[in-house]
């Protein structure tokens, strides 16, 4: 048995309808859109005649063929419940539905059609004529401090601003497979070359995370250390933390705001200054023993993350690092307060 209202929409025929909620009359009505949605609309009814004005709101979107709502309003909800028949869902998921599906069909395209599209960007590769070719590095490094098992992904660069979602989503709900190919061909026609350019990074992003998993020489050390850190602290419960830098034979320790310092690692930075109170303490330690700061007098100076040598908790040390130093106790009494 279906359900007052699950009987309202269901019925083709049925184009008003009224239901009692929240100790008020409404009406409900439902406007044919297309052969696929109804527009559905609601007003409150009222006990006069001169009161009976009140224009209809629009409450969600019916696909009478899918049996799903998209965007309702909380009437909807609150009257259908644990419907067996009726969904709901909003427009949002599914833009970001088919633009999922578009770039996973574009790089499937990419990879199946490389040669060609390769072919197209090898100039532009050469001549290093695209900022792209500069910055993947970073890319890679915050997916190797962020992730246990990293893998390098071709980009497809494509916002939900670049699908025009209003004039394919009933043709995609008609037919996903078609419209999604034709959608991600549009895109294809027109960035050809910047997806080959995209596909020869791609290599050169394997390679590179290559190399930094190997380590060779300890080259990467720095980076390494910063996924130790992240690694160390990702599960702490605490506000703050006890930091310990160090350059050379010299140190410093401070206290740190631990989300301030996971969303830095989270980032891929290499450096920080999120320190608040301290920062004049640190900004100076930094400036008088960081060989390689290559400005000296500006007014807040980041830490490097892999100078970090200690990390501690109360009494409970959660990361150190080996460094070439005489061993020391870990202070309780940290030198800066925040």
């Amino acid at each position: 048995m279906y359900s007052k209202i699950e009987n309202f929409l269901l019925d083709v025929k049925a184009n008003d309808e009224v239901f009692d909620y929240q100790q008020k009359e409404y009406k409900l009505h439902k406007e044919h859109y297309d052969d696929r949605f109804d527009l559905l609309y609601i007003k409150e009814n009222q006990d006069t005649l001169r009161q009976n004005r009140s224009y209809y709101n629009l409450c969600g979107y019916y696909d009478n063929k899918a049996h799903c709502i998209y965007n309702a309003e909380k009437f909807l909800t609150d009257k259908i419940q644990e419907s067996d028949v009726i969904k709901f869902d909003r427009f949002d998921n599914l833009n970001q539905k088919i633009l999922d599906e578009v770039k996973q069909y574009i790089n499937d395209y990419c990879f199946a059609h490389e040669k060609d599209l390769t072919k197209l960007a090898q100039e532009k590769y050469d001549t290093k004529d695209d900022t792209r070719l500069f910055e993947y590095k970073k890319e890679i490094n915050k997916l190797f401090i962020t992730k246990d098992n990293p893998t390098a992904d071709l980009t497809i660069s494509i916002s939900n601003y670049d699908i025009d979602y209003d004039n394919n989503i009933i043709s995609y709900l008609n037919n996903p497979k078609k419209a999604i190919e034709e959608i991600s061909k549009r895109f294809i026609e027109r960035n050809g070359k910047s997806y080959g350019l995209e596909l020869l990074i791609y290599h050169d992003k394997v390679s590179y995370l290559k190399e930094l998993q190997e380590n060779k020489d300890n080259a990467f050390d720095d980076i390494h250390s910063c996924k130790k850190i992240l690694d160390s602290i990702k599960y702490v419960d605490a506000k703050t933390v006890n930091i310990t830098i160090q350059y050379g034979d010299k140190s410093l320790t401070f206290k740190y705001e631990l989300d301030d310092l996971r969303s830095a690692l989270s980032s891929g930075k290499m450096e920080t200054s999120s320190y608040t109170s301290s920062y004049g303490i640190v900004s100076d330690f930094v400036k008088a023993n960081n060989p390689n700061l290559a400005d000296k007098n500006q007014w807040k100076c980041p830490f490097s993350i892999p100078t970090i040598s200690s990390i501690t908790s109360g009494k409970n040390e959660i990361y150190s690092k080996d460094v070439p130093t005489p061993e020391k106790e870990v202070e309780e009494d940290l030198e800066i307060e925040m």
